[in-house]
């Protein structure tokens, strides 16, 4: 995928918590060291967006969309939406980060944890039907949904 854009250095307005948020994102929800995680106004959908945008950044995220492309849909990947001129449009999964609940002080019951686990095995085998090594596999890139679905995002 190449990119077309006019600004390579493109300057942002920034919000008072420091964090710069593109048209639509109703709020903030997490940071990388390369990009924020931004709930759009729908609810449903989330903002994958990089911390100074540059054509370097961009590119990046399009190659992450390429990789969404080419391993298709599982009900155990986030869904990939789309792109539009400030990043990646992912499914939002309402928990969070495997991290977070992991964290959580109420313990998961063994049903859950062996769902999850289900989850986390189905959506590998599936990567790797389509001959791909997720780089990064780890709990911060497994997502719950409220439904505690567990989907590993971040290709």
């Amino acid at each position: 995928m190449v990119i077309d854009y006019t600004a390579a250095e493109e300057v942002v307005v920034v919000s008072s918590t420091g964090k710069w948020q593109p048209e639509g994102v109703k709020s903030y929800l997490a940071a990388s060291s390369q990009n924020y995680v931004g709930l759009l106004d729908d609810g449903q959908t989330v903002l994958k967006y990089p911390l100074r945008r540059t054509l370097e950044s961009m590119q990046t995220l399009y190659d992450e969309a390429e990789r969404y492309a080419r391993v298709g849909p599982h009900e155990n990947l986030v869904a990939f939406k789309g792109l539009d001129k400030n990043g990646l449009l992912l499914e939002y999964c309402e928990r969070g980060g495997l991290h977070n609940v992991v964290e959580e002080p109420t313990v998961l019951t063994d049903g859950q944890k062996n769902g999850i686990g289900r989850h986390i095995v189905s959506s590998l085998i599936h990567l790797h039907e389509h001959h791909f090594i997720h780089c990064d596999f780890h709990l911060r890139n497994i997502f719950l949904t409220s439904g505690m679905v567990a989907k590993i995002g971040d290709l």
